[in-house]
Formats: C-alpha cells, sequence, structure tokens
C-alpha cells in the first residue's frame, strides 16, 4: 500500500500524532515519559526538526512540528527514529511483544494562523480536556516553545 502523501516542505508546520495500539497505554511511569523526551532531543538534534510544541499523554502524544529540511524531508525520519526507538525501549521493560504504535502517526498541515494557534491550544490542553489535571500548568509531560 503507498503511504500518504505529507505535503512537506522546509518551513511547513505539520500536527503529527499517534497513539498505542487499540488505544492501551504507551507510558505507564514518569521514567517513561522521560525516556521518550530524551529520545526527542536525541533525534531532533540528528535530524533538525523544529519542536513548536508537544504533550505527551498515558496513550497518545502529539506534536507541533516545522520541517526543517531543504532537500530532504527529516520529519519522518525523526518520527520513524523515535517510534521505533521508543518500542524498543518499551518492549525490553515490559516484555511486550508485537506492535505498540497503532499503525504509522498522522499528520496534519498546518495552513493558516487560526488554525495553528487552535492546534497549539488543543495540544497544550489535552490532558485537562482527558481530566488528568485542572490546568495544563499542572502537566509536566508538554511543552511550547517560548513557553517552558
Amino acid at each position: 500500500m503507498a503511504s500518504k502523501k505529507r505535503h512537506l516542505y522546509c518551513g511547513s508546520v505539520h500536527h503529527i500524532y499517534n497513539r498505542g495500539v487499540l488505544k492501551k497505554d504507551i507510558f505507564h511511569y514518569e521514567h517513561d515519559y522521560k525516556i521518550f523526551v530524551g529520545k526527542i532531543l536525541k533525534y531532533k538534534s540528528r535530524y533538525p526538526t523544529e519542536v513548536l510544541a508537544f504533550c505527551l499523554m498515558p496513550n497518545h502524544f502529539h506534536f507541533l512540528l516545522r520541517e526543517t529540511g531543504e532537500e530532504t524531508p527529516l520529519i519522518p525520519i525523526f518520527m520513524q527514529q523515535l517510534q521505533s526507538s521508543y518500542a524498543k525501549y518499551y518492549a525490553e521493560k515490559y516484555n511486550h511483544s508485537g506492535k505498540l504504535f497503532q499503525g504509522t502517526y498522522k499528520n496534519k498541515l498546518i495552513n493558516d494562523d487560526k488554525y495553528y494557534l487552535d492546534v497549539v491550544n488543543y495540544i497544550i490542553n489535552n490532558p485537562v480536556k482527558n481530566n488528568l489535571v485542572e490546568s495544563s500548568d499542572q502537566w509536566k509531560f508538554k511543552y511550547l516553545k517560548g513557553h517552558l
């Protein structure tokens, strides 16, 4: 099956998200979240991708990423390395076999300022929407460029 056209070009901004297979948790403890954040830092330095925002939830994650690759899109490489590396960690730690993520990540091109602001608000307030905290400030596993 052919992969979906992702409209990646230098400077484009994308809402990227994925969840655990069958909506199962992919993060169980604070340490799991920290491992994933460490991998974000590792792979964003290897495959320069601008991380504008993210939020890690127990069974899914959201990113707002800006493509920085001029000739070759880097977001697909960044995401593939991030997800496969974390899946390997998870399999070893939790004696898990099979898929961790529900297919490939989803990608929505952000094509105007209002949509950008709506997505930022959605990402940062996801823990509140899911009744994990009363205020987004209480959720440790999020990032908004220039705000944290």
